[in-house]
């Protein structure tokens, strides 16, 4: 590979991520014009949890390491709460928004976590040297 096409290629990852990220929302849109939320996000957590097992299984690691069961409930709260409940809100909001506007709404997590941790956790408050690096994500 010339030098040329690697300095590119960091920028070419970028607009690859973005893409595919980006066009998820588009995704969204489209898949609840057919189907309910609740089936959308069943079948987005089921494809997920397939290919991360084939991925797991390639690599002859075990699906479950040692311990699992003093772990599930951790791992469950976790699942539900950062991917099951916000998966099924952006897919209710599509039904009623464009895709564009979630996905802008979506990149201002980092905002309202702030907002929330300032509020809910006043010993870990965004400080000048912490606030910074995640409230520029919106912006980029």
């Amino acid at each position: 590979m010339s030098d040329s096409n690697r300095r590119l290629l960091p920028y070419l990852a970028l607009v690859g991520l973005g893409l595919i990220w980006g066009v998820s929302f588009l995704f969204i849109k489209v898949a609840v014009h057919d189907m309910s939320p609740t089936a959308l996000v069943f079948i987005r957590s089921l494809s997920g949890c397939v290919a991360l097992a084939l991925i797991v299984r390639a690599m002859g690691r075990p699906l479950f390491g040692e311990g699992w069961r003093s772990r599930i409930i951790p791992f469950a709260l976790l699942g539900i709460t950062g991917g099951l409940l916000p998966w099924a809100a952006i897919a209710w909001g599509e039904e009623r928004i464009s895709s564009g506007l979630a996905s802008i709404l979506n990149s201002t997590t980092p905002l309202w976590t702030a907002v929330l941790v300032y509020w809910l956790i006043p010993s870990d408050r965004p400080s000048a040297l912490n606030a910074p690096r995640g409230l520029n994500e919106p912006v980029t």
